[in-house]
């Protein structure tokens, strides 16, 4: 009762609203327990973009892994250089810190053109690398289809 007393002084609301509001509010006891789902969701998306750009959805999950990274590189903060380049010797403070500035929100912003080509780099790279061209049936589906060959000798 001492909690629903307290939202509602710090809220200007009465307390059945803050009663209300507690009763509804719950946490979960794992805050990331969609997580699995959302990569899910994030691959199954990938592989159906790749798809519709001629690529092998096989490659999906290795692409949205090197999304995950790229977006963890831009939202982890890094200390700035102490060395002065060559913007920074022959600017003044304020030029040098817009230069520091805008360096900083680029280094922070990944355009939509940069998603699809880091996208379409990684499964051309491993499609090469695995000697994938993008439109080849998969192994499997020429293995299944192999299995079913009227020439398969009987066991």
């Amino acid at each position: 009762m001492e909690a629903v007393a307290e939202l509602s002084r710090r809220l200007g609301v009465t307390a059945e609203e803050a009663a209300a509001f507690l009763a509804a509010l719950s946490f979960p006891r794992h805050p990331l327990t969609r997580r699995n789902e959302i990569t899910d969701v994030g691959v199954g998306r990938t592989a159906d973009w790749l798809v519709a750009r001629g690529r092998s959805a096989v490659h999906a999950p290795a692409c949205w892994e090197a999304l995950l990274t790229r977006i963890a590189a831009a939202s982890t903060d890094r200390p700035v250089s102490r060395r002065p380049g060559a913007v920074h010797v022959a600017a003044t403070i304020r030029k040098s810190l817009d230069a520091t500035a805008l360096h900083d929100l680029a280094r922070r912003f990944i355009s939509a053109e940069e998603t699809r080509d880091l996208l379409l780099t990684q499964a051309d790279q491993r499609a090469v690398h695995l000697r994938v061209r993008p439109g080849c049936r998969s192994r499997t589906a020429w293995l299944s289809r192999k299995s079913r060959s009227p020439w398969r000798r009987k066991s």
